[in-house]
């Protein structure tokens, strides 16, 4: 029921916001990450929208416990899963991306934001122009699993408050532009636990992929 509401109310609002670029670049199922650049709060949702027109998948998302927990509060871990959430136990760092690991590994989708958090103006003055510096979860995740990696520049509505979240919702006139950009290619992975080098040289060509299709820097 949750996923019937939620499918349906994604794309009553955002279904013809959402315009979709290089939708070929999409495998017909899963496994793969999706990494993106993060302005918005509507960035999940867009993505989701995206996948579920073009490919009938619904992309899970790495969530912060605090968000994590009101939802649970709110609608179970059920509906959690059910609008694409996947909680992270902080409390044990090897343990992290269990979650999204074992998600890939039943052939699910994930989507990801290296830069952890929306950048915006409070925290980068140039945020239009640089991106944040990503975190290694997905190059992480890439290593454990071996899937594909499609890179995905968004470039979103404003949604750096919640209010600002909620009049966005009613502003019809303004679109979202997804661009997938083709998987990419990376060589030989290393095996056991990877140096910090070698995570952030991975993150870094990620980064660099969003960011030419974003018209971003990533000067990491």
């Amino acid at each position: 029921m949750y996923s019937a509401i939620v499918r349906f109310l994604g794309l009553l609002l955002w279904g013809w916001r959402v315009k979709i670029i290089g939708a070929e670049h999409l495998p017909a199922q899963g496994p793969y990450l999706l990494v993106g650049n993060h302005t918005s709060y509507f960035d999940a949702p867009s993505l989701s929208v995206a996948l579920l027109r073009t490919r009938n998948i619904q992309p899970m998302f790495l969530t912060k416990p605090t968000v994590a927990g009101w939802w649970s509060r709110v609608m179970g871990q059920a509906g959690l899963r059910a609008i694409g959430m996947l909680a992270i136990d902080p409390r044990d760092r090897k343990k992290i991306l269990d979650s999204a690991i074992a998600y890939l590994r039943t052939g699910g989708v994930i989507g990801i934001f290296p830069e952890g958090t929306r950048n915006k103006p409070s925290i980068n003055p140039d945020w239009r122009a640089v991106m944040l510096k990503g975190k290694t979860g997905a190059a992480r995740l890439l290593l454990a699993t071996q899937v594909p990696v499609i890179p995905v520049a968004i470039k979103n509505v404003p949604g750096f408050s919640f209010g600002q979240m909620f009049l966005n919702v009613f502003a019809f006139w303004r679109r979202v532009t997804l661009t997938f950009g083709p998987p990419l290619r990376f060589g030989t992975m290393p095996s056991g636990e990877p140096p910090k080098e070698e995570l952030e040289g991975l993150t870094r060509t990620m980064m660099t992929a969003v960011g030419r299709m974003s018209g971003q820097d990533y000067p990491y």
